[in-house]
């Protein structure tokens, strides 16, 4: 009996002879485009922090956090606010824009009032002194309905009502 009459219905002697060369092996193509899509993810391609800052002769802000991430991903943003003059009431006021279709789960430290006033999100932190470091942390996650695009505004600092810094943030969301 030869090895042709012994195989299944269907499969001939083409289909398990033992291949030769890259036939039977994964292509060097493949290998090509993972190491592409690895080397794009080590470039930051696919996201990476950014910081901006502004500075005006009341104080400071800075604000540290990702400038493209994925549909759905957990991240953080931090806010520093430094003092260059007595600031009775700190306030970081965010456009809606910054955070359309994004999730806030936690403030730390957690503002001493919130609310929503002239087109913006405020958060109230008290009063600062000359020299005083305020470093709040928010920990955020992208909605996952949230469509690909960029969403961009205004984070302010305020003394109260007077602005003292501005800051224009950016946040690219994939897919």
């Amino acid at each position: 009996m030869t090895r042709l009459e012994t195989l299944p219905t269907g499969i001939e002697e083409r289909h398990v002879a033992e291949r030769r060369g890259f036939g039977g092996r994964a292509s060097p193509l493949a290998l090509l485009v993972l190491a592409l899509v690895i080397g794009a993810g080590f470039a930051g391609v696919y996201g990476g922090e950014s910081v901006v800052s502004d500075s005006g002769e009341r104080g400071s802000l800075s604000v540290q956090g990702p400038y493209r991430i994925r549909n759905g991903e957990f991240f953080e943003m931090r806010f520093s606010v430094e003092a260059r003059a007595e600031i009775a009431q700190a306030v970081v006021a965010v456009d809606p824009a910054v955070w359309r279709d994004i999730t806030v789960n936690t403030f730390i430290p957690a503002p001493t009032e919130e609310e929503a006033a002239d087109g913006e999100f405020r958060f109230a932190f008290g009063a600062l002194q000359p020299g005083d470091r305020l470093e709040i942390k928010v920990d955020l996650q992208i909605n996952p309905d949230h469509p690909p695009r960029v969403n961009r505004g205004a984070i302010r600092l305020l003394d109260g009502e007077e602005p003292i810094a501005v800051v224009e943030y950016e946040l690219g969301v994939l897919p």
